[in-house]
Parts: C-alpha cells; sequence; structure tokens
C-alpha cells in the first residue's frame, strides 16, 4: 500500500469516529435535558 492509500483509510476512520462521538455527545445531550426536566 502507498501513503495516499494510507492517508485515505485514516480519514475514513477519523470521519467514522468523529460520527459516532458526535452521536454520543448527542444521546447524552438529550439525556442531561431530560433528566434537568
Amino acid at each position: 500500500m502507498d501513503t495516499k492509500t494510507i492517508e485515505q483509510v485514516n480519514v475514513l476512520k477519523v470521519d467514522a469516529l468523529s460520527i459516532i462521538v458526535l452521536k454520543e455527545v448527542k444521546m447524552i445531550w438529550v439525556v442531561f435535558q431530560v433528566w434537568q426536566g
């Protein structure tokens, strides 16, 4: 694998990770809002 392919794979991993993190944060935020009442 050349460096360009590796870079693209790393970008994809980061994208997937940030999407997961965003979803988690949203969930926590919603739960927090509900808990605050």
